[in-house]
């Protein structure tokens, strides 16, 4: 909240717990910030079409973490290269 009403920044990396995302990236929509936000985006399918909905009509940029950088493959990759 102290760094929202400091406002001093244009996006917001949430990287709160699961079960904080929904409220926390809906602050910083309405203090109009771009938000990138860890996976899962909400906690449940209500909450994160509350979220999306808010966004797109903000008219900022959202997006959702869905890297894979830990998944077996990629890190057999990894190895590889």
């Amino acid at each position: 909240e102290d760094a929202l009403a400091w406002g001093e920044f244009d996006a917001v990396a949430n990287v709160t717990p699961d079960r904080v995302h929904h409220p926390t990236t809906l602050q910083a929509i309405a203090a109009s910030k771009h938000v990138f936000c860890e996976k899962p985006l909400a906690t449940d399918a209500v909450k994160a079409m509350e979220m999306t909905e808010a966004i797109e009509r903000s008219g900022k940029v959202g997006m959702v973490n869905f890297t894979y950088r830990n998944s077996p493959a990629l890190q057999k990759g990894r190895q590889m290269v």
